[in-house]
């Protein structure tokens, strides 16, 4: 079945193999945020960058610059979002930027894969 979604301003078109389907996707775009939690802008976009040929997916703040990673799963077959993921500034090489100096970040748990 086909299945439109918006999330802002992007209107996302697919196919559904199954209603679970529709529900796992329409989850993982909902789970999403659409404010940016470190300055409370709602000029979010989604973002992709391939530095070094690594892949990094999420969702930026166009006013501050801070970012919300979304990751990918393993097997490479879909996105996950974790929902207690807040949008952060990281420096140049994806260490977190802190007070106290550079942090490894902690690796994400596996959810939902992407639309």
């Amino acid at each position: 079945m086909e299945i439109q979604f918006k999330y802002l301003n992007i209107t996302f078109k697919g196919v559904a193999k199954s209603q679970q389907d529709v529900f796992r996707k329409v989850a993982f775009w909902s789970s999403l945020p659409t404010k940016c939690t470190a300055c409370n802008s709602t000029n979010v976009r989604p973002d992709h960058r391939t530095p070094k040929d690594y892949e990094f997916y999420s969702i930026r703040c166009c006013d501050c610059g801070a970012e919300c990673k979304i990751g990918e799963r393993k097997d490479n077959k879909g996105m996950f979002f974790r929902e207690d993921e807040k949008f952060e500034k990281f420096s140049g090489d994806g260490e977190k930027r802190t007070s106290e100096g550079n942090q490894e970040r902690s690796a994400p748990e596996e959810e939902d894969d992407d639309f």
